[in-house]
C-alpha cells in the first residue's frame, strides 16, 4: 500500500486529534503539544491513504542536531499497512 506523507497544517488539528484518540484512547497529548509541535524545529507529519488521514508523527530536531521521532500514531483500521514505516 502506498501512502502520501505531507507536513501538517494548523487546520489539521481536528483530524490529528481523531487519529490520536482512536489509537490511544484517553491517553492523548497531541492537542496539548500542538503549538509546540507546529513551531519547533522539525515537522509534524500526516500519512494519507486515498485522501484520508490514517497516521501522524512528529519529528523534532534537537539542539545537538539529532532527530527525535515522537507521537507516532496510526489509526487502528490502518495498522500493519506500512503507514508508520512510511512516516
Amino acid at each position: 500500500m502506498k501512502h502520501e506523507i505531507r507536513i501538517a497544517r494548523y487546520d489539521d488539528l481536528e483530524e490529528v486529534s481523531a487519529i490520536e484518540k482512536a489509537t490511544m484512547g484517553n491517553y492523548t497529548y497531541v492537542d496539548t503539544a500542538w503549538n509546540y509541535f507546529m513551531n519547533s524545529e522539525g515537522a509534524f507529519l500526516c500519512a494519507y491513504d486515498n485522501g484520508t488521514m490514517v497516521g501522524i508523527a512528529h519529528v523534532a530536531i534537537l539542539p545537538d542536531g539529532c532527530g527525535w521521532f515522537e507521537a507516532l500514531r496510526v489509526h487502528p483500521d490502518h495498522q500493519k499497512a506500512a503507514a508508520g514505516l512510511r512516516l
